[in-house]
């Protein structure tokens, strides 16, 4: 709490990372005009992710900070960050109205570069609305979002379902590759075997 309320410490202003609008150093013009062409390209995609996500989220904008990472939540300026969110729900004597009103609101922030948030913006394209299948990634993408930006995921039980569901795809699709990859290369060799000894090292001959 008084990090959070302590702007300058001798010479150097604190920030905190987990907040929205994060700012590290003045951008370039170039710099600018980049953030603002991605912002424009994605804007299907972050208001169709805004309606999958409902209340869950305040808004979902692309991010300026993210290298690795598809997706990051962090909270509004004026709300709690998820440490001190976690150490207020444990408090016994906790008043939920208070806690409703200070809990800072989530927002999702996407990494334009990633894979992953390409994909999802080509199944938004076309004009038609994306499959079941990409609600179901960007339900997942939050709740993992939640994880790593050390919040409590509000249900285990669903996160752990999509996540064997998914696991439960890619395990299809391997096997399915490897049984076709297989019977492709049996196919290869007996021809290949054919052609080779058709009418040569034959004794009878």
């Amino acid at each position: 709490v008084c990090i959070a309320n302590l702007a300058k410490f001798k010479d150097y202003d604190l920030i905190d990372v987990t907040k929205e609008d994060l700012v590290l150093d003045e951008e370039t013009e170039e710099e600018k005009k980049s953030s603002e062409e991605a912002e424009k390209e994605f804007s299907d995609l972050t208001s169709w992710m805004k309606e999958v996500l409902g209340a869950k989220v305040e808004k979902v904008v692309v991010s300026k900070r993210m290298t690795d990472s598809p997706c990051i939540l962090v909270t509004s300026k004026g709300g709690w960050s998820a440490n001190m969110e976690k150490i207020m729900k444990a408090q016994a004597m906790g008043d939920n109205r208070a806690m409703e009103y200070m809990r800072g609101k989530k927002i999702l922030e996407i990494n334009p570069n990633h894979q992953i948030i390409k994909s999802l913006k080509g199944s938004c394209g076309g004009g038609s609305a994306p499959d079941s299948n990409a609600s179901s990634m960007v339900a997942l993408m939050y709740e993992t979002a939640l994880l790593t930006s050390g919040f409590n995921i509000e249900s285990p039980r669903d996160y752990a379902s999509r996540v064997f569901e998914m696991i439960e795809a890619a395990s299809k699709s391997s096997a399915g590759a490897s049984s076709s990859s297989g019977a492709s290369q049996k196919v290869e060799a007996e021809v290949v075997g054919d052609e080779n000894s058709e009418g040569k090292d034959d004794p009878w001959k």
